[in-house]
């Protein structure tokens, strides 16, 4: 008898909770996975598309709440959601006015969404040069770009980074490979795709997904703090044969400052010979005729010398 009594207890708990969900006074909703593509244009603008799933456990909802976007995108109002039961369901996006910075999905019939599963997309663009999404990581670009923390603890997050293609191929900055994201490229023949998933995201936790790529799959992207340095000037040269000209100049000018002073120690050297009674005896004994370019002579040859070794 009492288990029969606590039978009928149970029994009638579910239906009350039954009825008060067909009444709308429960309802439970989860949002269980969400798919992200980042479509990236050669001008840097990116096309977001979430693939979000919602699994309704009980009561009717005519909108739902999306807090994963970035609220800086320029939303695309229409949108459908895909049933699992089959069929799509027409609804709009929409700001969420009850929390800045969301969004939340009206849904257009006016009976609402029932119990079930159901996948919807949103899109929206983001111009990731004007909101320093991309930075300059050395020689490469760094794309990172942060989810808002998500209401709810989920398994399989994934982001797939869609790039024109480049020489190099996008990939996994350092930082990262030591978490536990899982990295998977794929080139194919008009783009490069860099697929990356982390087993699980707590809830709370706004997760990073960041790639390093090749500054040449975007090439319409002109911003000066993107692009590397221009390399320093050459040094000034100076035209025509100035360089030339003062150079001899100044082996001229040695020269014939040596060759005075040759030609003065030789006058000293007849002064002193003529006094004493003496004939001067050169070492080696030139021609009378050639006794005038001499001093020349060893200016020049001294100067070269000196040109030579400098």
């Amino acid at each position: 008898m009492r288990r029969f009594a606590t039978f009928a207890a149970s029994f009638a708990l579910v239906s009350l909770a039954a009825t008060a969900a067909r009444a709308g006074g429960w309802q439970e909703v989860h949002q269980t996975s969400d798919d992200l593509r980042i479509a990236v244009a050669p001008d840097g603008v990116a096309t977001f598309e979430h693939k979000l799933r919602y699994r309704i456990v009980a009561g009717k909802f005519k909108t739902l709440d999306v807090a994963s976007i970035d609220p800086r995108g320029e939303l695309t109002p229409e949108t459908t959601l895909a049933s699992e039961k089959g069929g799509e369901i027409a609804a709009r996006v929409e700001p969420n006015p009850k929390t800045p910075g969301t969004a939340r999905i009206v849904i257009d019939d006016p009976k609402g969404l029932g119990r079930g599963a159901y996948v919807a997309t949103i899109k929206y663009k983001l111009d990731l040069v004007a909101t320093k999404v991309l930075a300059r990581d050395g020689a490469m670009w760094r794309l990172a770009w942060t989810a808002p923390p998500a209401a709810e603890g989920r398994d399989g997050a994934r982001v797939v980074f869609e790039l024109p293609p480049a020489p190099t191929e996008p990939r996994l900055p350092a930082a990262e490979t030591a978490q536990t994201t899982l990295a998977t490229f794929h080139r194919l023949a008009d783009k490069d795709e860099l697929e990356l998933v982390r087993p699980h995201v707590p809830r709370g936790e706004a997760v990073t997904w960041a790639a390093r790529i090749d500054p040449k799959a975007l090439p319409a992207v002109n911003a000066p703090e993107l692009r590397a340095p221009a390399p320093p000037p050459p040094p000034p040269v100076i035209g025509g044969r100035a360089p030339a000209i003062l150079a001899a100049a100044a082996l001229a000018a040695i020269a014939g400052l040596l060759a005075f002073v040759l030609r003065k120690k030789r006058a000293l050297v007849d002064a002193a010979s003529v006094a004493r009674s003496v004939a001067p005896r050169p070492l080696v004994a030139l021609p009378p005729r050639f006794a005038p370019i001499v001093p020349f002579a060893y200016g020049a040859s001294a100067a070269g010398a000196f040109a030579a070794f400098a």
